[in-house]
This record gives structure tokens, sequence and C-alpha cells, in this order.
């Protein structure tokens, strides 16, 4: 009976070992892809509530300074597949994370225009896993560039 039991607990202990979730290094690079491009993201844009605003412009007391603000933004990953070649080339992950908003509105002339549909990416990141070191290439699908301050954002 002993034997049995110790037979049963091995079992037991092997089939808890083979179902506890690991993580893939492709998960892995997944993850670290999202937050590569979500760190682009809060580099150029403020999330104030469930908005997000970039500027353009001179700063100072009577600069004159543009608002875009985005709403109801949208995340999207691509992964590449890999051929033989990118693999013997110590190419990991390839992919592409993007960042969009449904809709936007601008402020300038002293006041907020109406709201519109959004068709372009916020922030575009193409990113690759090589040889253990991450490369990058972000685009800003705005001309905007300046991360506002919450004090700076107009009501």
């Amino acid at each position: 009976m002993r034997n049995s039991s110790s037979a049963l607990f091995f079992a037991l202990g092997v089939g808890l070992n083979i179902l506890s979730p690991q993580v893939s290094a492709a998960e892995s690079s997944l993850e670290t892809a999202k937050n590569l491009c979500r760190d682009a993201l809060n580099a150029r844009f403020m999330q104030k509530g469930d908005s997000w605003f970039v500027g353009s412009g001179a700063r100072g007391p009577n600069a004159f300074m543009i608002f875009q603000e985005d709403r109801r933004l949208h995340e999207s990953i691509d992964t590449f597949g890999l051929t033989e070649a990118d693999r013997l080339n110590g190419v990991e992950w390839s992919g592409q994370v993007r960042w969009w908003a449904e809709m936007y509105r601008k402020y300038h002339d002293g006041k907020w225009g109406e709201w519109q549909q959004n068709k372009d990416d916020l922030v575009l990141c193409n990113l690759m896993r090589k040889n253990g070191a991450w490369h990058k290439n972000i685009t800003y699908g705005k001309s905007y560039n300046q991360r506002p301050t919450e004090g700076e954002i107009p009501h």
C-alpha cells in the first residue's frame, strides 16, 4: 500500500509540475515589446483621465501651443514570422506594436475644436530582439512632439 500511495503522490506531483503555467520565451518577448512601446507612448503623451494629450509649439508665459486630445486608445501587436536565416542571424523575435485612438480633437486659437474620427497611429514601434538585445524603431504618427504637463492643458 505504501508503494502505491508513493507512486500516486509522485504521479500527482509530476502532473502538477507539467500543468503549472510557465512563461514561454515568445510570451516574454511579447510582453517586453508591449512595454517598450508603452514607454514610447508615455514619453510623448500625457494621460489625464481617459484622455491622452500631446502638444506642439513654444513654451513660456506668452507662448503659443497647440494641443491634441486623443480618446479611446487601443493597442495592437503583430508578430512577424521568422525565417531560418533570421534565426541563424540571431533574431529571436520580430514584430510591430501600434497605439491609436478612436477619436481626437485639437486646441488652437484659444478653443477646443470638434471631435473627429482618427485614422492615424499615435505610436508605431517596429521591434526586434536579436542576440539578446532589443532594437527599436519608433515612429510618432502626429507632428506634435511635446509631452505637456498637466498645468499646460487648457480646460
